[in-house]
C-alpha cells in the first residue's frame, strides 16, 4: 500500500510554536495554512503499471 510520510516531529514543533505565540500574544493572527515537505512511500505491495 502506497502512503504519504509526514514529518511528525516537525508538525508537533510547529503546533507548539503556534500555540506558544497565541498564549504570549492573544490577538495575533494565525497563518491560514502551513506547508511541510512530505514523502511518497511506495510499498512492495504496489504492482507496477500494466
Amino acid at each position: 500500500m502506497t502512503t504519504v510520510r509526514q514529518p511528525l516531529a516537525q508538525l508537533a514543533s510547529m503546533a507548539v510554536g503556534m500555540l506558544t505565540e497565541q498564549i504570549e500574544q492573544p490577538g495575533l493572527d494565525s497563518p491560514a495554512a502551513l506547508e511541510v515537505a512530505t514523502e511518497l512511500v511506495i510499498r512492495a505491495s504496489t504492482a507496477p503499471p500494466n
